[in-house]
């Protein structure tokens, strides 16, 4: 159609690990050639701009514009402590929603009085019913299972921590999302959330370290009120607010 119409047309490559992209012959070519005669190819982050690079594809033009995010919807929450902490995502391994239940298990031993909610399905589901119900902890760990956008920004407002384990994230949108309320947040340090989360906003940490993650839990409730709430959403509506990113994806395509 670009060749037929003479206009341009430009790649939004957000699939993370780049890898299962290009985990074929076929794909490989295939990809190499559609970005490489793209007018631009945009990624969601520079970690995955990094790794377009460094599978050999070199794009007449690269820009990373991130996610937008919703900040209209995923408002601030209440000034007040829930004392609870939220977990959004698929339950698989790379999200690691059994992880983020085991840490908080350690956690809650001298934290009695919080709760850990999970919002969404996957395959770890049923080994997270079990582990509750083993641990006795069907008080303390409430499970949403899959929720609308707007159910997500409920449950965001009626937390105090987002936690988000993950071993890989192109760009991590529940996190930012949860930013947007004004959570702190605990995830990875590596892939693409280092990009926009830092100390002043949340802890970075080793995926797959529990008993640091359990650490991290209560270093940040103990420092809960040092968080500025305001600031933290502040840095989302800036960077990825739907006007902030629409106004950059703009002036792209017009520089076509």
């Amino acid at each position: 159609l670009s060749k037929e119409w003479g206009v341009p047309y430009v790649v939004t490559e957000h699939t993370g690990p780049f890898s299962k992209v290009v985990n074929s012959t076929f794909k490989r070519i295939s990809v190499k050639k559609i970005m490489e005669n793209a007018n631009a190819v945009l990624a969601v982050s520079n970690h995955l701009k990094n790794e377009i690079l460094n599978n050999k594809i070199q794009p007449q033009r690269i820009e990373v514009t991130y996610n937008p995010v919703d900040t209209e919807l995923f408002l601030m929450k209440e000034n007040k402590h829930y004392k609870n902490i939220v977990f959004a995502g698929r339950m698989d391994e790379n999200k690691g929603a059994l992880r983020a239940l085991k840490a908080f298990h350690l956690f809650y031993k001298a934290n009695t009085d919080w709760t850990l909610t999970f919002c969404g399905e996957g395959i770890e589901m049923n080994s997270i019913k079990q582990y509750v119900k083993d641990e006795d902890l069907k008080e303390v760990i409430i499970i949403k299972g899959m929720l609308k956008e707007e159910e997500v920004a409920h449950e965001f407002q009626q937390a105090d921590i987002f936690i988000s384990p993950t071993q890989y994230e192109s760009f991590g949108l529940a996190i930012a999302e949860a930013m947007s309320c004004g959570l702190p947040v605990i995830t990875t340090i590596t892939t693409a959330p280092p990009e926009y989360v830092n100390d002043s906003c949340g802890i970075l940490l080793d995926v797959d370290n529990i008993e640091e993650m359990a650490e991290a839990l209560s270093n940040m409730v103990a420092n809960l009120d040092k968080y500025d709430a305001n600031s933290i959403r502040a840095s989302i509506v800036n960077q990825f607010g739907v006007s902030n990113f629409g106004q950059r994806l703009l002036s792209i395509y017009k520089s076509l």
